[in-house]
């Protein structure tokens, strides 16, 4: 009796030293989006989930992009008309992506803000501006528009993400407006 109550012990002392380790992991609230995915990860190392975020219904196979790769979409009734939030979890780069995407003047063309979110690094990548119809090298060029529009859509990522995620997940989440935790921001709107 007395060596199972000592494997007991140390079967719990190990487990709490995982959980110790793996919550140490999630230092700001992009870390706890990323961890909190049940369908990229094992298991989840938050209580803070998805689960009531405001993700699309859709089948598992629409949702695997392949090669640890999975894609959600936010629900419509939580969006603009004609805006459109993709989310995509890279799992073996240790990586999430958000691609927002609202029209424009023109009913042709949509703009799009990339934002990735290292884990490995603890950084928030802006990318580039660009427009729905091609690559990064048909992005805007005048610079007052580009810069008017980045500043807006940048603007808008910063607040509707971390607040749909503190919204649904209340205290479940380590995390709060005013204290997002720790994590870099690097800006490559300008870099073409």
């Amino acid at each position: 009796m007395k060596r199972f109550l000592v494997f007991v012990l140390v079967v719990l002392i190990i487990l709490a030293g995982v959980f110790g380790i793996l919550h140490a992991q999630v230092r700001n609230i992009y870390d706890e989006m990323y961890y909190s995915y049940s369908a990229a990860l094992p298991w989840m190392y938050t209580s803070a989930s998805f689960d009531r975020f405001g993700l699309k219904n859709i089948s598992n196979d629409m949702r695997s992009l392949g090669d640890g790769v999975l894609v959600e979409y936010l629900a419509n009734h939580l969006l603009q008309p004609a805006e459109m939030l993709m989310i995509q979890w890279f799992t073996r780069e240790n990586k999430i992506q958000y691609s927002y995407i609202t029209p424009s003047d023109d009913p042709d063309i949509c703009y799009v803000l990339d934002v990735s979110y290292s884990v490995k690094d603890k950084t928030l990548i802006y990318e580039p501006l660009r427009l729905t119809f091609g690559s990064p090298a048909d992005s805007i060029t005048d610079e007052q528009e580009r810069k008017a529009v980045s500043d807006y859509l940048v603007q808008e990522f910063n607040k509707r993400i971390p607040e749909r995620w503190l919204t649904v997940n209340g205290r479940r989440s380590r995390f709060t407006e005013s204290s997002p935790g720790q994590v870099s921001i690097t800006d490559r709107i300008w870099d073409r």
